[in-house]
């Protein structure tokens, strides 16, 4: 059974994560793309301290095979509550299940129980994202993916 949950960088990011990030970095860097810099393990850190840093994880056996990372934020022009889907994340051998499906969702439903209206997704030049965000109800504007949304007040 897989469980869903938000958690906090340390949670996630153990041994294997990281190590996966890494040769991921680095295949990206060989590419000339960069999609994931190491050095944001510390950032999210400092970022989750804040608030702004929500992580949904999906968990197997205890361990983590999944993760979407979001930063909320108030958007300039409206003072409504943005959520930046930044990262998606699954284990090589658990793809094709429909967890980041999953990770996406359940992370959406519970930003809108804390009030962000405007979600907005990012598609990278070596992985296409579009059917994700499209399957979702994200709309293309420009180079980024957006969904509005009312927020589920508790």
């Amino acid at each position: 059974m897989i469980t869903y949950a938000l958690e906090n960088v340390d949670d996630v990011f153990d041994a294997y994560a990281l190590g996966v990030l890494m040769q991921y970095h680095n295949e990206a860097v060989q590419d000339g793309v960069r999609h994931f810099d190491l050095n944001n393990v510390e950032q999210y850190r400092r970022i989750q301290k804040t608030g702004q840093l929500r992580l949904m994880v999906a968990r197997q056996d205890g361990m983590a095979i999944g993760f979407c990372t979001c930063f909320v934020s108030r958007s300039n022009q409206h003072a409504e509550l943005v959520g930046q889907i930044d990262m998606i994340f699954v284990r090589p051998d658990r793809r094709t299940r429909m967890i980041g499906l999953d990770l996406v969702t359940r992370l959406i439903a519970q930003l809108r129980s804390e009030g962000v209206t405007l979600f907005r997704g990012m598609s990278s030049a070596k992985i296409n994202s579009e059917p994700l965000w499209r399957w979702l109800g994200f709309e293309r504007v420009g180079t980024i993916y957006e969904r509005s949304c009312p927020a589920i007040m508790n």
